[in-house]
């Protein structure tokens, strides 16, 4: 009805990548970025091409993204807390400090910048400091994977019975949401982070009957 409609090419590049349609969804992105070039365009560019291993690129373009957003706004520090994400995971650990720190100054209380915070300070093995920052995350969204990085924190300190302890608290956070779910008329499909719930705290005959829950529903897709 509407081919030159940009929002709709940004959904169908991110169902594509969920469905593991990775070429499919690269020519939607193509696509969205010709009909307009944007913060929502190049943040896609960049997922696909980190998908790729494509690091270089996948930092060019979500610096674009950055750029093209007004600071402080929720879009815009995202994609810089996104931004910082890629530094880190290519040992940049200095640089994505910064860019954390950055949003935490125009965006205070920021979850995904206290999270990026904790990351950089898990790869400084200074445990009690990324708890800190994890656990401020926390009490502004109580996020499953907030949770699950807390547990592995306290794992990497020494303290096994906290991390067990949280780790069975993420199993409930999820299986209350499965429950909420019943009644929805879109479902979420959360068999992957289930499944990584389960192995965490040890239970892998749960974790490979999620997990093959999760293959069966998009089999192409390379995190399933």
């Amino acid at each position: 009805i509407n081919p030159d409609n940009a929002y709709v090419c940004g959904v169908l590049v991110d169902a594509n990548v969920e469905l593991g349609n990775y070429e499919a969804a690269i020519a939607m992105s193509d696509k969205m970025q010709v009909l307009k070039p944007s913060l929502e365009s190049y943040a896609r560019a960049s997922y696909l091409r980190e998908i790729y291993g494509d690091y270089t690129g996948a930092i060019q373009a979500m610096q674009m993204a950055v750029q093209a957003g007004a600071p402080g706004t929720e879009s815009a520090e995202w994609a810089r807390v996104t931004l910082g994400d890629l530094y880190l995971n290519t040992g940049n650990i200095d640089t994505a400090e910064m860019i954390y720190e950055t949003t935490l100054t125009l965006r205070p209380d920021f979850p995904n910048a206290e999270i990026g915070m904790a990351k950089v300070e898990k790869a400084r093995k200074n445990y009690t400091k990324a708890i800190t920052h994890t656990e401020n995350a926390i009490r502004i969204v109580s996020e499953g994977s907030y949770v699950s990085m807390l547990g592995e924190l306290y794992a990497l300190k020494g303290d096994e019975a906290k991390a067990k302890e949280i780790r069975k608290d993420v199993i409930n956070l999820l299986e209350d949401g499965e429950k909420l779910q019943d009644k929805a008329l879109m479902k979420h499909n959360s068999n992957r982070e289930l499944a990584e719930a389960y192995m965490n705290a040890g239970d892998y005959d749960k974790a490979l009957k999620f997990a093959k829950n999760d293959l069966a529903l998009r089999p192409s897709n390379i995190d399933a």
